[in-house]
């Protein structure tokens, strides 16, 4: 449907466009019953941080479209953010309701894109699914970070487009000899090398880190002295447990 025709609906149903918005949506463990989605569209009411334009359920799914009404982009985040802190607060709060995910699309201009953003927040789900440590505080798809790339990189390894020999290695000493080094160097990567981090991780005493880290480079070659290296070591770690 042509913009101008989804405009004059917006105008039908006296709803004023948005400059700047995102697609969001709540996922809880069971489907949603109509009582539930009352209470969701009463939290929406009644908080003040952001404007819904639409909203509607279906199965385990809440979704949002929503503006902040703020032009900058900075600002645009700080309000959001505030809105997923209260808004998890309240349903904590008056409906005890905890168990669910949230994810949101990049901010947006106009209507053309809301099919691709929509996919935006699919790939956030599926990632904070496969990795609820390390995306335990994302919400937004810009704060992916290296994890937007993910979903090609795994792609490509199923296809054996890319293949690393050094992580291959390491994968059949572990096999071998009963080891973690490739757990090691994953959280090594992660932690950005803070020994003691990795070592609490991983419940280890740091020398065990330490330790671990010299046999990757004597048994890999792996020296990580660039971030180009780090990120493709870290993907290819990674890579295994997102869901095609």
């Amino acid at each position: 449907m042509p913009e101008s025709e989804i405009l004059k609906t917006f105008s039908k149903l006296h709803v004023a466009p948005p400059g700047i918005s995102r697609l969001m949506v709540i996922r809880f463990s069971e489907a949603i019953t109509p009582r539930l989605a009352d209470r969701l569209r009463y939290l929406l009411t009644i908080q003040q941080t952001v404007r819904p334009l639409l909203y509607a359920y279906d199965e385990t799914d809440f979704i949002l479209w929503i503006s902040t009404n703020d032009q900058d982009a900075h600002h645009e985040r700080l309000q959001f953010d505030a809105f997923i802190q209260s808004f998890r607060q309240m349903l904590a709060e008056r409906f005890n309701y905890t168990n669910f995910i949230s994810a949101s699309s990049e901010v947006f201009t106009g209507v053309q894109s809301i099919p691709e953003r929509y996919e935006e927040t699919g790939i956030v789900l599926r990632l904070k699914d496969a990795f609820p440590f390390e995306l335990s505080t994302v919400t937004r798809y810009e704060r992916l970070g290296l994890f937007q790339l993910l979903p090609i990189f795994s792609e490509r390894l199923r296809r054996r487009t890319v293949r690393l020999e050094e992580i291959e290695r390491l994968r059949s000493y572990d096999e071998k000899h009963a080891a973690s080094l490739c757990e090691t160097l994953e959280w090594f990567l992660h932690y950005d090398g803070n020994v003691k981090q990795v070592a609490s991780h991983l419940h280890v005493h740091p020398n065990t880190i330490l330790y671990r880290m010299r046999r990757i480079e004597e048994e890999a070659g792996i020296r990580m002295e660039s971030l180009p290296e780090r990120a493709l070591l870290y993907l290819y770690l990674k890579a295994d447990r997102y869901p095609l």
